[in-house]
């Protein structure tokens, strides 16, 4: 993998990650937003996990 490619990756997903993470304790529990941001926040992890899996298998 390209190591800017990789970089790239983790910068998206923290873009992702730290406001969703942020929002989730100005959120009311039970709101469409909360919601929402929940979703996002999981989507971010997952895709930092796997940006992480894949810059570990390219350096093999």
């Amino acid at each position: 993998m390209i190591p800017e490619l990789g970089r790239a990756g983790f910068r998206i997903g923290f873009l992702i990650v730290v406001p969703s993470f942020f929002l989730m304790f100005f959120l009311d529990p039970g709101t469409p937003e909360h919601a929402i941001t929940l979703v996002t926040l999981v989507m971010g992890v997952v895709f930092l996990v796997a940006v992480t899996l894949l810059v570990l298998y390219s350096r093999r």
